[in-house]
């Protein structure tokens, strides 16, 4: 393994265009959440366990995606009217407990803006370990131009004119 120098380079140009990238998916991120508060917003449990049990596996799968967003899942407690029709007895229930999630959700600045800082980083490398980083940097910048000219030459109307048509002769 040989020895190399690294130069880490930030660029305002590539947070420009990261920025456009993080908030497409910043806001699918927050419409998936939407989606996902109104449908366990409707299932009701019949006791706090199987509610916890079911935080636990939206926790697991569900919310194992979301990075820009703090989430936090409650369980509401409510009451319902038990259907029919109400029994003439006194000591007959006529309500029941219910127990459904609440899932809130929260801009995470500080998560957005250190994904913005490290995509907006790039990392350059040379095996000359006396050469500073702004040559490197300046190397880099170069060899765009040098592939462009690389690229004239490879073009096929250039190419196609060198090329002959040799004649089979016997």
């Amino acid at each position: 393994m040989y020895p190399l120098k690294y130069c880490t380079c930030y660029s305002e140009e590539l947070r420009k265009k990261k920025e456009k990238s993080i908030s497409k998916q910043v806001f699918s991120e927050s419409e998936e959440l939407d989606k996902l508060t109104k449908q366990y917003s409707k299932r009701t449990f019949a006791c706090y366990e199987n509610a916890e049990l079911e935080i636990v596996k939206t926790s697991s799968i569900a919310l194992k995606k979301i990075k820009y967003h703090i989430v936090t899942v409650n369980i509401n407690e409510s009451t319902n009217r038990k259907p029919g029709r109400p029994s003439n007895k006194a000591s007959a229930e006529v309500f029941e407990l219910c127990y459904s999630e609440q899932i809130n959700s929260q801009m995470d600045n500080e998560a957005l803006e250190k994904n913005l800082l490290s995509q907006s980083m790039f990392v350059l490398c040379s095996n000359d370990l006396e050469i500073e980083a702004e040559i490197i940097l300046k190397e880099y910048k170069t060899q765009g131009q040098i592939e462009k000219k690389f690229q004239l030459l490879k073009s096929p109307p250039l190419v196609n004119s060198f090329v002959f048509k040799f004649s089979k002769e016997n």
